[in-house]
């Protein structure tokens, strides 16, 4: 049994894909993180999240986006589905979110 454990421990591997996606009016940033889980890395980012919610929420003006950067995100967006880096679910949340606005 003790082989077997040792055996098991040796040829199992886990592997965590985390993307994390920042976007401001004038920039949009996908970070590619794979040494913790999602939620884990949503706890080490908080203090970050926090401070863009209180500057967005300080008055900061969003500028529309115009159609061809809405295309230039789905395509990157469809490229990272591509590489493996987004699941089916991620994407369509990803793209339902760009194409509604938010």
């Amino acid at each position: 049994m003790l082989t077997a454990a040792a055996l098991d421990s040796l040829t199992t591997s886990t592997k965590m894909d985390t993307v994390v996606r920042l976007q401001i009016p004038s920039a949009e940033l996908y970070l590619y993180y794979g040494k913790q889980t999602p939620q884990d890395l949503r706890r080490t980012l908080s203090p970050v999240f926090t401070g863009l919610r209180r500057a967005d929420s300080a008055g900061v003006a969003q500028a529309p986006v115009s159609s061809e950067r809405v295309i230039d995100r789905l395509h990157k967006l469809a490229d990272l589905l591509d590489r493996g880096v987004l699941t089916e679910d991620e994407f369509a949340c990803l793209k339902a979110n760009l194409l509604s606005g938010t």
